[in-house]
């Protein structure tokens, strides 16, 4: 099954993963179908990519628990970016390519965290009380991500000089069927608009009812 779209910032070109050789491994494709995908990294681990920087020049990717850059010129070898004992998922770049928000379990739950790119020590945990799938607003002066109850959350950031973070807050209830899953929402560029993975309520199972002694209410009637 692939999975794990990401574009390519001018929309031309599509990178995602398949597990069509055993593993989960990169692959890439024109957006508009015109040629067959070809593969971008293959290795025997699970890769999931998840951003592709504005310049063009790097993709984002986890790559088991780990995170990982992948540069899209040149020799295509990986770079470690996040490798640690704990799991780090959901790597992106900010608007300006300066910044990389991610979740990781460092704290004993899952949480959002920003560092610097390229990475240069500096660390800020985004999230109060667990957060899922950071998304970066497209102009670069907010950050959403989804809370342990599914709710979107929102925080005002500064990325263009010093990075700082405000208070997060939250917007609305989503209805997605696990936040800690990838692909399960998105921004539109107005920062106004989001396109969200929910249930169909309309599809949802009818329910089963059970009626007992039904043979003995005929014989009554």
């Amino acid at each position: 099954m692939e999975d794990d779209p990401v574009w390519s910032p001018d929309g031309k070109t599509l990178i995602f993963s398949s597990p069509r050789n055993g593993f989960r491994d990169i692959y890439v494709k024109p957006s508009d179908g015109s040629r067959e995908e070809k593969p971008l990294w293959i290795s025997p681990s699970i890769k999931s990519p998840t951003s592709w920087s504005m310049d063009g020049k790097y993709l984002l990717f986890t790559d088991d628990n780990d995170v990982k850059i992948l540069p899209l010129a040149g020799k295509k070898e990986p770079i470690p970016y996040l490798v640690s004992k704990f799991r780090e998922h959901f790597a992106c770049f900010s608007p300006n390519d300066k910044w990389v928000a991610y979740m990781s379990d460092e704290s004993g739950q899952w949480e959002i965290f920003v560092q610097a790119f390229p990475k240069s020590g500096g660390k800020w945990q985004i999230s109060q009380n667990g957060g899922s799938q950071p998304r970066w607003g497209r102009k670069g002066k907010e950050l959403f991500y989804i809370a342990p109850d599914k709710t979107l959350m929102s925080v005002k950031v500064r990325t263009d000089g010093p990075f700082t973070a405000g208070i997060p807050k939250p917007l609305f209830k989503t209805q997605v069927d696990n936040y800690e899953n990838p692909n399960r929402y998105d921004v539109a560029s107005d920062g106004k608009r989001f396109l969200i993975n929910a249930p169909d309520k309309q599809s949802a199972a009818s329910p089963v009812i059970v009626v007992v002694n039904w043979d003995a209410e005929l014989q009554n009637k």
